[in-house]
């Protein structure tokens, strides 16, 4: 009775307590029961002229289920986004670009005072419709669908070579096969999320990221050469502290470990380890 009422008011608890203890019922299971801001499983057994009742605290689980459900979402929108830029905005633009290119000869022939003007429009539709093939890939990858994780790695590599900011070092070995797609996924944004964090606060002037696959698990690990940080200060800025509770994640979204090393003047190292099992 005492257990009964610490668990509060529990639909259908005390029934099927009763029920088990006058074996009207076989044993019963009630899983993921909210419960005081928890999640519990509790379940009753028999036992000889009583009942051995026990609770299980799994609000770590749902809260990661709820988590995943969110990522899941968040991934389904970017494709749907992606899809309609491409297919949508993007296919116009291309239309619209393609009518500006064959008005040029007309334009030089009968308009030759429009040709400035003229060149300029198409620089211009040219300029936006890469701009949308930039947003359609930053929301969803073909590269990453395509060819995987290798490949969409060096072109973040290839960005940041580019805008001269960074200098990336990539290495990767046992890659030849593709991972499942989920997990793919997960690493090609934990990566863009930590280059970013690189970008953004770090100051580095190097950054070397590894990918090595093992029989049974997948290492992603990243280093830089920047200004660090304080590990319990981090926790206090919002904005380096969302990117690294995203990571947090994402990681136990496909059941790895992460882990994240810095000290103020020596950079910032991490870890994710996801096993393939």
């Amino acid at each position: 009775t005492s257990v009964l009422s610490n668990l509060g008011n529990i639909p259908n608890l005390k029934k099927l307590v009763k029920s088990c203890l006058n074996n009207e019922n076989a044993p019963f299971d009630l899983l993921a029961v909210a419960y005081q801001g928890k999640y519990l499983n509790i379940r009753g057994r028999n036992f000889m002229k009583g009942i051995i009742l026990t609770t299980e605290d799994v609000t770590a689980a749902k809260e990661m289920e709820s988590f995943q459900a969110m990522l899941d979402g968040q991934e389904a929108e970017r494709k749907r986004l992606a899809s309609e830029i491409h297919d949508g905005v993007g296919a116009m633009l291309s239309t619209l670009t393609m009518s500006l290119e064959s008005m040029r000869p007309q334009i030089k022939k009968d308009a030759p005072d429009l040709t400035e003007q003229h060149e300029h429009s198409m620089k211009l539709a040219k300029s936006i419709n890469q701009d949308l093939r930039n947003i359609s890939h930053a929301l969803m990858p073909s590269t990453l669908i395509d060819f995987g994780l290798t490949q969409a790695i060096k072109m973040i590599c290839d960005a940041i070579e580019k805008s001269g900011n960074l200098k990336p070092n990539f290495y990767h070995k046992g890659m030849e096969k593709r991972l499942p797609q989920n997990i793919e996924l997960a690493l090609y944004r934990i990566t863009q999320e930590i280059v970013n964090n690189a970008i953004k606060y770090s100051k580095a002037e190097n950054l070397t990221i590894q990918l090595i696959r093992y029989p049974k698990s997948i290492l992603l690990m990243t280093e830089d050469d920047g200004v660090g940080f304080d590990k319990s200060a981090i926790e206090k800025d919002r904005n380096r502290g969302i990117g690294l509770r995203n990571i947090k994640i994402r990681t136990k979204s496909i059941g790895g470990s992460f882990n994240i090393d810095s000290q103020p003047g020596r950079g910032v190292s991490t870890t994710i380890d996801v096993p393939l099992s």
